[in-house]
């Protein structure tokens, strides 16, 4: 029996913006806490109209032990499609990067950003920083530091690290009793080895540890800050119930 269906061809028009990609980018050529020069890198994803466009820096996570600026290309292309660049940058972790080296880093990419903005057709004065646990810290650092020169080392020394806002989504916003570097007894198991990184990065500001917190750098120079939390499993009790003046 033939099938009684009609076959129609349909001229849909496609209106997704398209989006160029660049990988492998060298933002900055620091040297290591051990003394060794080392390449840092970062992806760029940005629409093909040859426009200047807001920026977006993502910092992605990894308890201070890694930075894979591949993690969330999904979610970086849907802001690429929206009308941004957006960069997504590796830096210092351990062994070769502690604090404040990996914040370093942070400010390096932005100002490289703002340096090669004619190459990549970017809005030097519209840049927002994002990042998602260990990079969220590292943001709201960036962002807390605001308007000063704190943390600006390396290359790009004639642009300044200024940003319009920062997106933070779930990064520490302070490191209170976990700075004795003893593993809560009440932390799960499969969470012992974030600890363990987050100590060997603040190994070299244990007897200081109030210059790692972003809340004490705050100012009216700051860029507006966004904090996206829920409640985290691996956070020890002791610091969930801490309280502040």
């Amino acid at each position: 029996m033939e099938n009684d269906c009609e076959s129609k061809v349909l001229n849909i028009e496609l209106t997704q913006e398209k989006i160029k990609s660049i990988v492998n980018i060298t933002y900055s050529q620091p040297v290591s806490y051990f003394r060794k020069k080392i390449k840092l890198e970062m992806d760029i994803l940005k629409p093909y109209k040859a426009e200047k466009y807001p920026a977006v820096l993502f910092v992605p996570g990894g308890s201070f032990a890694h930075s894979h600026k591949e993690n969330y290309l999904q979610q970086r292309l849907e802001i690429a499609k929206a009308g941004y660049v957006v960069a997504s940058m590796e830096y210092r972790t351990i062994p070769d990067g502690v604090f404040p080296q990996s914040v370093e880093d942070v400010k390096a990419a932005i100002r490289f950003l703002k340096a090669n903005a004619d190459e990549y057709g970017i809005d030097k004065e519209r840049i927002a920083i994002m990042g998602e646990s260990a990079g969220g810290y590292l943001v709201a650092m960036a962002g807390a530091t605001n308007g000063t020169r704190d943390f600006d080392k390396g290359e790009n020394l004639s642009e300044n690290s200024d940003i319009k806002a920062v997106i933070d989504i779930y990064g520490v916003t302070e490191f209170g009793e976990e700075a004795d570097f003893e593993i809560p007894d009440d932390v799960e198991e499969g969470y012992r080895a974030t600890f363990l990184s987050v100590k060997f990065w603040l190994d070299d500001v244990r007897n200081n540890i109030e210059v790692t917190n972003p809340i004490p750098h705050i100012s009216s120079k700051n860029s507006t800050i966004s904090i996206n939390a829920w409640r985290q499993r691996h956070v020890s009790s002791s610091s969930s119930n801490r309280k502040t003046s």
